[in-house]
């Protein structure tokens, strides 16, 4: 897209609609990037590692929402 917008092909509307475009789907994709964790084998590898993994997990969700708020 770039490409194109720097060569006139494309006006700046068009350009603009993409990056929010793409904005929107990197934030989507970086918030269900921790949703792929299989839960039943962290449990099976003991405490702490449920533990860290659990802390980690509410972290990026906590996270992914908070900036889905402050940036769309």
């Amino acid at each position: 897209m770039c490409g194109l917008f720097s060569a006139n092909i494309i006006s700046s509307n068009v350009s603009a609609l993409c990056k929010e475009v793409s904005h929107v789907f990197e934030i989507i994709a970086l918030a269900t990037i921790g949703l792929r964790v299989n839960i039943k084998e962290l449990i099976k590898q003991g405490k702490k590692v449920s533990l860290y993994s659990l802390f980690v997990g509410l972290t990026q969700i906590v996270s992914s929402i908070i900036f889905i708020k402050i940036l769309l």
